[in-house]
């Protein structure tokens, strides 16, 4: 009998002991996990392309772009001012709907423009939350330097334009034309490309001018032919005209919306391109 409950005590002690030595092992095994995890998890927060931010335009210099958005303000003539308080209103709205990382250039249209137009302001719409965080310290900071950056110059260049006086010339499809080339060429991998262009739409440059020609898209287009320069060149991108009222110097409000409507038509605008009265 001894003999027998001794054979038992061992065995029951084989058998809480091989119980603590899979208890232990699967500890191991579950720490393991658990840091590999962790090291997995750090390993590709590391190695993860971060957005990296211009600390001048807010844009994410490692992606694409997401719009690209060029406004251009007819700086040649004063703007009434309902028209400019709508403006500012129209522009607010359209920035407020881009998304992040859309770059936005804006330029003024001035006489000396017939070459070639440089921004005024260029900045990217901030990102939100932690990916700006981490790269200029805080949202309230990022919002700080677009609103400094960019909507200030916008609100400025309006209301400077409220007793602002006549120029020489007036180079639209010039200004527009640069634009093209300055805001456009250099994103190709953009999703929505749009011009906003705020003006009474009068050309008056050497090119061609509304005071000594009757607005006629067919004689703009034969004449630029002759003189062999360049035709306008939209290629899909969205315009919107927004057209302040004047005395037209020749010809009627309709005879400059069909220049226009044929202009864009023919440069290649994207359908849905729009004109709209700017009261």
């Amino acid at each position: 009998m001894t003999r027998n409950r001794s054979r038992n005590r061992k065995r029951s002690g084989r058998s809480k002991g091989g119980e603590s030595y899979l208890i232990k092992a699967l500890a191991i095994s579950t720490i393991t996990a658990v840091v590999a995890v962790i090291i997995g998890m750090m390993y590709l927060n590391f190695t993860t392309n971060k957005p990296e931010i211009d600390p001048e335009t807010l844009c994410d210099t490692r992606a694409d772009v997401e719009d690209v958005v060029a406004i251009l303000i007819d700086a040649t003539e004063g703007l009434p001012t309902r028209s400019a308080k709508n403006a500012t209103i129209y522009l607010n709205n359209i920035i407020q709907n881009l998304p992040p990382n859309s770059l936005i250039n804006l330029y003024a249209i001035k006489s000396g423009n017939e070459d070639h137009i440089t921004p005024v302001a260029s900045m990217c719409k901030p990102r939100r939350g932690v990916e700006i965080n981490a790269l200029t310290g805080n949202q309230r900071f990022a919002d700080k330097l677009f609103i400094e950056g960019f909507q200030v110059p916008v609100t400025n260049l309006i209301n400077d334009l409220i007793n602002e006086g006549p120029s020489t010339t007036s180079p639209l499809i010039e200004s527009i034309q640069s634009a093209v080339l300055e805001s456009f060429l250099s994103y190709p991998n953009a999703g929505m490309d749009k011009i906003i262009v705020i003006s009474d739409m009068i050309q008056n440059t050497g090119l061609y001018s509304f005071y000594s020609n009757h607005p006629s898209y067919p004689n703009y287009k034969e004449k630029n032919i002759k003189n062999g320069r360049g035709i306008l060149n939209l290629n899909g991108i969205e315009v919107n005209l927004l057209i302040v009222p004047r005395n037209y110097p020749t010809g009627s409000r309709q005879d400059l919306v069909k220049f226009w409507s044929e202009l864009l038509k023919d440069s290649g605008a994207k359908n849905g391109s729009t004109m709209e009265p700017l009261s």
